[in-house]
């Protein structure tokens, strides 16, 4: 074991001098980090370049990471979720059947450019959305000509149904708001995205292709200037990579470590970690249009013959933890009563042989070319040979992956769901009649379908609680998928910053301060 380490370290040094030496002379201070003598300046390590930073039209978080930072929305959320002002100061629904939503906004914020923030822009702005087909979701539970500025400052949105996840979905990035102005000036996104404009704690000043990102400080910002004055994002590929990027001095911040990067960077006392459970899941999923997947048993049994702490622990070490339900434990609304089958392969057995299948089941697993859902497939395929299902594994590009899926063409995956801490937006997307895509598991169940809309509209907080909760146990009683793990946050940055709270929500670099 001593070997071993030794030979990892003088690997880790050997690359870590390699990548100095391709930076072109970057200089570094001895304390890690390039900003030994306070320069302003925070290099961040990104998983890579930031081809569009429009915020109706980006679709990956390389794009977000540094969009959330230029640009904002009329209300977000705090580190507990709970929604706080933003460009609006206060907002009312205005009517007996909350179908009525008025916002009211500060008068005080410029865009970068200079130009005031009114609600023409928020008007334009959700117009926009609307029209982009990447915030669809966002925002077409508004009226699309239902959307009126009152005045200046006061903007009026008319739902087409009450909506308890609202003010959730207008807190997302995918309605931020844009400057009408600007935007109308030019040919095409693609000209905005070239040089965003928006009104956050940091503006934009560079974007090279396949390159670094460059923001810099809004000075003027309504809610005080922040203390970096600089913001870079360096796109490192590997996660290995951008953590000795982070140890060597070449990055002030290293985003989305790996298991083994936590290792290797928990005794490193000029590092310190930005970490908390998110809500990204993983999950085997059923395709339940298709037999014998149709039969609950045969997918009880399943999930029955899968060591889910074993396959967690395998391929995410300690990050994250095991998911028992069809929620993260971090999302509002989640069941702490939610318990799925335990690990019990001769109960496993036992329920495939009252299934007709006591003499084997022969199965396809399909899954991306994710190095961790391979992984999982791999240890899946080895826990089923155990209860006599023998499983082939297809490991497919992404983009067929989709499409396959989309087209039901599955029979078994490993895949996963990103939401955003609201129970509707995951479980809609997942197990709703009415989505034909995300829904991979082909769940289509008219009593999840009326749970689904009366947690949408009902907005008393307790009682969509107990609605959420009934979801939940039929969920895991109808077993569309095996749950296995539910994500966790895990950057790490330079102890020259001050340590700062996990937000849930997004990584806020105007927050960061320089320590003493």
């Amino acid at each position: 074991m001593k070997l071993r380490k030794l030979i990892a370290g003088i690997l880790a040094g050997a690359m870590a001098a390699a990548l100095l030496a391709g930076c072109g002379g970057t200089e570094t201070g001895s304390e890690g980090g390039s900003n030994a003598e306070n320069d302003g300046k925070m290099i961040v390590a990104s998983q890579g370049p930031a081809s569009v930073l429009d915020p109706q039209y980006f679709t990956g978080r390389d794009q977000w990471i540094p969009i959330m930072n230029m640009f904002e929305t009329l209300i977000s959320r705090d580190e507990n979720l709970e929604i706080i002002p933003k460009l609006a100061k206060s907002w009312e629904y205005t009517d007996d059947e909350n179908k009525v939503l008025v916002f009211h906004l500060r008068d005080d914020v410029k865009f970068h450019n200079g130009d005031p923030m009114t609600a023409e822009d928020v008007i334009y702005s959700f117009q926009r959305a609307y029209g982009s087909g990447y915030a669809v979701g966002k925002i077409n539970f508004v009226e699309e000509d239902g959307m009126t500025a009152l005045d200046d400052y006061t903007v009026e949105l008319k739902l087409k149904y009450p909506m308890a996840s609202a003010l959730v979905l207008l807190s997302q990035t995918h309605v931020c708001i844009v400057n009408k102005k600007v935007c109308e000036s030019l040919n095409s996104n693609e000209e905005f995205s070239a040089n965003p404009v928006g009104t956050g704690p940091f503006k934009f000043k560079s974007n090279v292709e396949g390159g670094d990102t460059v923001l810099v400080a809004n000075e003027d910002y309504y809610d005080g200037a922040p203390a970096i004055k600089e913001l870079v994002f360096h796109p490192v590929g590997e996660a290995a990579n951008r953590a000795i990027e982070l140890e060597t001095g070449g990055a002030d911040y290293a985003i989305n470590l790996l298991p083994t990067d936590l290792e290797r960077l928990e005794g490193d006392e000029s590092v310190q970690f930005y970490r908390g459970l998110g809500w990204e899941i993983t999950f085997v999923g059923y395709n339940m249009s298709k037999a014998p997947f149709d039969d609950v048993n045969v997918r009880k049994a399943l999930s029955m013959g899968l060591d889910r702490e074993a396959i967690v622990k395998a391929v995410f070490g300690e990050t994250g933890q095991v998911l028992d339900g069809p929620l993260p434990s971090s999302t509002w609304g989640w069941y702490d009563g939610v318990e799925s089958p335990a690990y019990d392969p001769e109960g496993a057995k036992k329920l495939l042989s009252e299934s007709g299948h006591g003499d084997g089941l022969t199965l396809e697993i399909w899954t991306t070319d994710s190095q961790q859902k391979v992984e999982i497939a791999e240890i899946v395929q080895n826990q089923w040979a155990e209860i006599g299902v023998e499983a082939k594994v297809q490991v497919m590009e992404s983009g067929t992956f989709k499409e396959s899926t989309n087209n039901g063409e599955h029979q078994v995956v490993i895949s996963g769901y990103g939401g955003i801490g609201e129970p509707d937006h995951m479980l809609t997307s997942l197990y709703s009649s009415e989505v034909s895509t995300s829904n991979i598991n082909k769940l289509f169940d008219d009593e999840v379908d009326a749970l689904l809309l009366e947690g949408r509209n009902t907005l008393d907080d307790t009682a969509r609680k107990e609605i959420y909760k009934e979801l939940q146990l039929k969920l895991l009683d109808i077993c569309p998928a095996t749950y296995l793990w539910e994500s966790e946050t895990l950057d790490a940055y330079s102890t020259k910053f001050k340590p700062i709270t996990y937000d849930p929500c997004r990584i806020p670099f105007e927050k960061f301060e320089f320590a003493d």
